[in-house]
């Protein structure tokens, strides 16, 4: 009987645990999106790295692999969308005609520059990147030279925090640091609005979200997998995850799928 009540006690112990790390890494805000309207769907996919290195794991895509997911996006008939052509759909300001799509890369790395961007410039395509700031201009991450390049090239950079720490584990005024300092940073050197986040991780709390409230964000992304909708907090949008591991059909399957949604 002890031992039984032992293993319970146990079980019950991890069961809470589990709760209090679920409320201390995610937010759930109840709905609070201005239109509401999840009708209006937008696929957006988000990739890390892209390497010809020969590495493969969840988050790196093959060189190779990028190319054949582009070239299925173009003969599809997709096209890449800024994040103001982006934000006018969900406001239903431009028409959602389905074959619309946001490509996001977080971190930063330099071969979003070297390998990703040649890529999607031989289709005539855009992306946002959301870049930690203070590992710019480090080993394997992109420069400012490459940021601007980038940036005039109508790609979007945005910030992934200063240092990529898990925010809901910090202080207020540690997690204000983070945010505000990517912001201004990115602010001074490309001198462009900063709007959009995405959380380290996807782990936030509801200081994080207030904090971007209080500092002119509009939208920020989670990494929680599924189509980005109208219906969805500004705040805590959903993207497609691009894992390394996914073969080309799944990706296929996967995007098909959701536009069937849409």
């Amino acid at each position: 009987m002890f031992k039984r009540m032992t293993v319970a006690g146990i079980i019950i112990a991890f069961i809470i645990i589990g709760l209090v790390l679920q409320s201390t890494f995610y937010y759930y805000p109840e709905l609070s999106s201005p239109w509401k309207n999840s009708s209006i769907k937008i696929p957006v996919l988000a990739y890390h790295s892209v390497s010809n290195s020969g590495i493969k794991n969840r988050f790196t895509v093959s060189t190779a692999e990028f190319q054949q997911q582009m070239k299925f996006l173009h003969d599809e008939g997709y096209k890449t969308i800024s994040l103001e052509q982006f934000r006018a759909i969900l406001q239903g300001k431009v028409k959602n005609n389905g074959k619309q799509i946001l490509i996001t890369f977080d971190d930063g790395y330099e071969n979003t520059y070297t390998e990703a961007y040649p890529i999607m410039k031989q289709y005539g395509y855009i992306a946002t990147l959301f870049v930690i700031t203070d590992w710019m201009d480090g080993h394997n991450y992109i420069n400012w030279d490459q940021a601007k390049l980038l940036h005039h090239s109508g790609w979007d950079i945005m910030p992934h925090t200063k240092n990529h720490k898990s925010l809901p584990l910090l202080t207020r005024e540690d997690q204000l640091d983070e945010i505000r300092s990517a912001k201004q940073t990115i602010e001074k050197h490309l001198r462009s609005k900063v709007r959009v986040f995405a959380y380290p991780y996807g782990f936030r709390d509801k200081t994080t979200v207030d904090i971007l409230k209080g500092n002119g964000f509009d939208y920020a992304f989670t990494f929680e997998n599924g189509i980005t909708d109208a219906s969805q907090d500004p705040l805590l949008m959903k993207r497609l995850i691009v894992w390394g591991t996914k073969s080309l059909m799944s990706f296929e399957e996967e995007l098909q799928a959701a536009s069937k949604k849409s």
